[in-house]
């Protein structure tokens, strides 16, 4: 994937987990056993507010700045990874958890190259604490699935 502009990048994160919700609602809808609906239910949830989030990041720059021009290219892990999700369903919640870390895996990884290939510091610094931002939702994540496990 090619961005050409730092409001691509926002929108590009935007529509990552918007994608992510979309794809948890299908597996919700799909499982047969109430503690992987607990489960994506609460990634539904989370992902409606990074989603929101991102929104809320793209409102707070100013159009010069969403404009700035960086041409980044990406290999596109994160859309390879939504588009290569096994069907059935993960029918635990060891394998739920397992594809949604993989797929933040993914776009954390496109996040880290588009941090490097900015050439300013200040931009680098700002998608640097995008990407802690996704790897502390990850964090959180896993802590999360594994409380419930223990309940």
């Amino acid at each position: 994937m090619r961005y050409q502009q730092i409001k691509d990048i926002l929108q590009h994160l935007h529509q990552a987990h918007q994608q992510l919700g979309e794809r948890y609602q299908l597996w919700q809808r799909q499982q047969p056993a109430e503690r992987s609906r607990l489960l994506l239910d609460f990634m539904i949830q989370r992902e409606k507010e990074a989603t929101r989030h991102a929104a809320q990041l793209q409102q707070s720059l100013t159009a010069s700045l969403q404009e700035i021009w960086v041409d980044i290219q990406t290999d596109g892990q994160f859309a390879g990874a939504l588009a290569s999700l096994p069907q059935p369903v993960p029918d635990s919640t060891e394998g739920i958890l397992e594809q949604a870390v993989a797929l933040d895996e993914a776009l954390i990884a496109e996040l880290e190259v588009m941090a490097r290939h900015l050439d300013e510091e200040g931009l680098q610094g700002w998608c640097a604490g995008i990407v802690q931002e996704e790897r502390t939702r990850q964090h959180q994540l896993v802590h999360n699935a594994h409380r419930l496990d223990d309940v």
